[in-house]
């Protein structure tokens, strides 16, 4: 896989993953009211609404990921990149672990 693929299947994983996490924390936190948002700041916007709370999330995610896409040939941005990668995925086991039954 060369480095450009790999830059971009990075950013993608990141993007789709922010979605997924949008999602379940909607579902979870907002509908469901099974959870609770950790973030300080975002728990702010979502007490502030729904469409406040979405479009900071996905405004600071685009901005993230526009940045590493830009920087993508610095040796720190793709340290960068793929620690918010790998810290996605723990989110997602994160996720899956509250699904698993006791």
């Amino acid at each position: 896989m060369t480095f450009e693929k790999l830059s971009k299947f990075t950013i993608g994983a990141i993007l789709t993953m922010n979605l997924i996490d949008l999602s379940l924390s909607l579902w979870l936190i907002h509908w469901e009211k099974v959870a609770s948002e950790d973030n300080p700041i975002m728990d702010f916007y979502l007490k502030q609404g729904v469409p406040y709370f979405v479009l900071v999330k996905l405004s600071i995610v685009f901005l993230a990921t526009y940045i590493f896409w830009k920087a993508r040939d610095r040796v720190l941005t793709q340290i960068g990149s793929y620690v918010v990668y790998v810290t996605y995925w723990v989110l997602m086991c994160h996720y899956l672990n509250a699904f698993a039954p006791s």
